[in-house]
């Protein structure tokens, strides 16, 4: 059996997300970007807001986020891009009822630690016997 740990969280039927990125078309596994709306596909996991509390409001913005990083590390997305994805991050947020105060606290996070997760390497394939 071979499996990823990490995700806490899968989406149970599908969802589109406007992001705004325009002039971008990406078709993958679990999501798609076209016209500047994000297609998460059933069943898609993600891990929340890394580094603090998940919220209802911080929810759909997690699973955009994941997926938008995604793309960053698999190079579907240029790696200038990143600081637009953490600002959708952020858009989402308010818009499903955060603080601008809270959001806010949550893009500098973005900014001072998400590098890592936007350039690293994909979740360790592990195996079970």
């Amino acid at each position: 059996m071979k499996f990823r740990k990490g995700y806490k969280y899968q989406l149970s039927e599908p969802c589109a997300i406007r992001v705004g990125l325009l002039g971008y078309k990406v078709k993958h596994e679990w999501f798609a970007l076209e016209d500047g709306v994000l297609y998460i596909k059933r069943f898609f996991c993600w891990d929340g807001s890394t580094g603090v509390e998940d919220t209802k409001s911080s929810m759909r913005a997690s699973a955009a986020h994941d997926c938008l990083y995604q793309m960053l590390r698999e190079g579907l997305l240029p790696q200038h891009r990143r600081k637009y994805c953490d600002k959708v991050y952020v858009d989402l947020c308010k818009e499903d009822g955060m603080t601008k105060f809270r959001s806010w606290i949550r893009l500098k996070g973005l900014f001072m630690f998400g590098r890592k997760a936007a350039t690293g390497k994909p979740r360790e394939i592990l195996i079970a016997p």
